[in-house]
This record gives structure tokens, sequence and C-alpha cells, in this order.
């Protein structure tokens, strides 16, 4: 059971999270970089969320992983900039997330899959990351309509996928699709460990050849003193012979 929405109050899928929990009187809350700035100018108060020390979106993206019990990341296609980077946080910090990318799936599918996976992963505070407005002008509706069709249960979108033309956006009906959610998030963790045996190889790699060199180096040591003593006992054995 869901018990507080957090987001990192940017424009676009943030703040379609923060007003859907306010109009729905869902506790909100989250982290925002020092100053309350986002790119559309001072976060308006009404908004609950509590100020960095600092001005990286990338430390408040990272809190805000840390703080919750999962992340939802919302977009239409495939990740990159900050929803790739909160991705990264989940994988650093062993947090679940659900990737829904809305060029592959419907609204109701989407609150589907959402609803299942909160229950699946026990969440009850939940962050809520996408793109900005000024990346993605139509993710702050499709934001708002996968948590209203989420958790508004007479909220009837019908099985509908959102396709966008221009700056207005009309309902169209698509049979279901299988999703590369999970593909993906299991991709970029198999590249994550790939990654990590590759430096690990490449250490093994380094230490053998330092063993390697140190062996050689000693077996040379080993054969310089057994010829030493090959040749001193053959000038003892002339003494013998001479005397």
């Amino acid at each position: 059971m869901i018990i507080k929405i957090i987001s990192g109050g940017q424009t676009g899928a943030d703040r379609a999270t923060l007003d859907f929990a306010i109009d729905n009187n869902i506790p909100h809350g989250g982290w925002i970089p020092k100053g309350r700035i986002t790119e559309g100018g001072q976060l308006p108060e009404q908004y609950h969320l509590q100020e960095m020390e600092t001005t990286s979106y990338d430390k408040r993206t990272e809190q805000n992983v840390i703080d919750s019990d999962g992340t939802v990341i919302v977009s239409h296609g495939n990740l990159t900039g900050g929803s790739a980077l909160t991705r990264t946080f989940t994988i650093k910090h062993h947090k679940p997330r659900l990737h829904l990318d809305m060029n592959n799936t419907t609204i109701t599918e989407a609150a589907g899959s959402l609803n299942n996976w909160i229950e699946k992963s026990k969440i009850k505070i939940l962050n809520v990351a996408g793109s900005r407005a000024s990346k993605d002008n139509k993710i702050y509706q499709v934001t708002k309509d996968i948590l209203e069709a989420a958790f508004i249960k007479d909220k009837d979108h019908g099985g509908k996928v959102i396709k966008y033309k221009e700056n207005n956006y009309m309902a169209e009906k698509l049979a279901p699709k299988q999703t590369g959610n999970e593909i993906e998030d299991d991709i970029t963790e198999q590249e994550l460990e790939d990654d990590a045996l590759e430096k690990r190889m490449k250490k093994l790699e380094r230490e053998a050849s330092r063993l390697l060199n140190q062996s050689n180096e000693l077996l040379h040591e080993f054969n310089k003193a057994r010829s030493k003593q090959e040749e001193a006992k053959q000038e003892d054995s002339k003494l013998k012979n001479t005397g």
C-alpha cells in the first residue's frame, strides 16, 4: 500500500506526480536542489519538497532513489539523460525499479504493471521519475494518466495508448504488446556485470603477469646460483686432481 509519493520537482513527469498526489490528498514529498530550482524557475511552496544542500540535480536524483522503496520511470522510448541516471542509481543502491516505455504500452497496461510491481516489491514510498517538459512536452499528461488509472479505480482509460501529434494528443486502440522494459533492465544489469567482470579479468591478467615475471626472476636466480655451484664443484675437483 502506497503511503507517500515522491519526486524531484522538475517539470514534466516529476510535476505531474506531485500534482496528482495533491489533487488526490496523497502525502507527497521528495528532494529538490538548493534554491528549489527547476528548468521553469523556482518550485512553488505548495509542493512540500526538501531542499538539498547542493544545487546538483544528480545528488537530488540519487537521494530520492535512496529514500524510496522503489522507483518507476516513465518515458517515450529508451531512457536518456537524467532518467538513465535514475536507473543507474537504482542499480547502485539495489532498489526496485520499473520502466514504463509509453511508446510500447497502453495507459491501462502501464497502470496494471505499476500496481503489480508495487504489490510484488512491497512499495510504500514510491519515487516517480521521467523526462522533463523541455525534452518531452507530453510526459506530464501521460504520467498523470498512468497514476490516475493505477490509483483511482473509477478512472477508465479503456485500454488505450496515448499517441501524440503536434500539440494535441489522441487516444488510439492498439493490440496489447509485450513491453521491452524487463529485457532492457536485464540488459543494463548484464552490461554492468560484464563491465565488472572485464575489469576483474584485466586485474587478474595483470596479477598473473606480475607473478610470471616474479617466477622468471626467481628461476633466473636459481639457475644462476646452480651454475655457480657447478663451477665451484668443478674447481674443487681440479684442485683435488692436482693435489
